[in-house]
């Protein structure tokens, strides 16, 4: 990555982060802070509608892997949010940003020092850091090891085992998916790692819905997640089960049909604990809703 990137580019889609990482020359944590910004015409931006052009300064501190630059570099960024709608890395959101989707483009702010990971690819990533104990480096630096190792199924599920964060299981997950032809026993030794949190469901189910399945698949992967949806209490995973289920109706069969109502009309109901509880609750309900006709 040069010292002065090119300035914000057009992407016509937001990349998962095994493809950034595959395609990534370094990886390094680092110090961001916003030198300048512009606004530019919707033609500039990778999004429909005008936006703004941000120039962030960054200090590389650790490299996650490669080689960290040895000075600052100036990122060319861009986001759609004005100032006055940027809320920097960690501020209270819902729902929670699991997967590290939000872009830190979307949080620099005139004047701050912001804890940044930068991901050298192209387009750059950028992430916000929470400090002290972020676990996003961690899991782009087992993403890579993965990536380089050719890991097979085993190393990556024995490495979920300890390295539990979203973005680590739906990488493993996505990279396993490229070539098994057992999409639904995948699912499954996925769905039973220990301390699976809500946000790596999301987003194995969010990659379910971009696979093609036949009507073979579709009703052994819907009979995984029914057993999966009857033992979990997370709201995230719930909401992304349900999502699932509602995207596929007619095509899992009558009688998954009826054992999936019977499952809804279970969890409709159920309270969560934490500040987010009553918007959960809420979330729930209006997932669950159209199995209600």
């Amino acid at each position: 990555m040069s010292r002065r990137s090119a300035g914000p580019r057009r992407t016509p889609a937001a990349r998962s982060w095994l493809d950034a990482v595959e395609s990534a020359s370094a990886a390094f944590t680092g110090t961001a802070r916003l030198t300048d910004e512009r606004p530019v015409p919707a033609g500039a931006t990778p999004f429909r509608g005008d936006g703004f052009a941000l120039d962030v300064e960054v200090v590389p501190d650790q490299p996650v892997f490669g080689t960290a630059p040895d000075g600052p570099l100036t990122v060319g960024l861009v986001t759609a949010r004005p100032p006055d709608r940027r809320e920097p890395p960690g501020a209270p959101r819902f729902p929670p940003d699991s997967l590290r989707e939000i872009p830190y483009a979307d949080q620099a702010l005139p004047g701050a020092d912001d804890a940044v990971l930068v991901v050298a690819t192209d387009p750059v990533v950028v992430r916000g850091l929470l400090l002290p104990d972020d676990d996003l480096p961690a899991a782009i630096a087992t993403i890579r090891g993965w990536v380089d190792a050719r890991a097979d199924e085993a190393t990556v599920l024995r490495d979920l085992v300890t390295a539990t964060s979203p973005v680590a299981v739906v990488a493993g997950f996505e990279l396993l998916l490229r070539t098994t032809d057992d999409v639904a026993g995948l699912i499954e030794r996925f769905l039973r790692l220990p301390g699976l949190p809500g946000g790596a469901v999301r987003g194995i189910v969010a990659l379910l819905h971009a696979r093609p399945l036949t009507d073979a698949e579709t009703v052994d992967v819907a009979t995984r997640l029914l057993g999966a949806l009857a033992d979990t209490h997370d709201p995230e995973a719930l909401v992304a089960y349900l999502g699932w289920f509602d995207a596929h109706r007619g095509r899992y069969g009558d009688d998954v049909a009826v054992r999936v109502r019977v499952q809804v009309a279970r969890v409709v109901d159920r309270t969560f604990d934490g500040p987010d509880g009553d918007a959960w609750h809420q979330e729930v309900a209006r997932y669950a809703e159209p199995f209600s006709t």
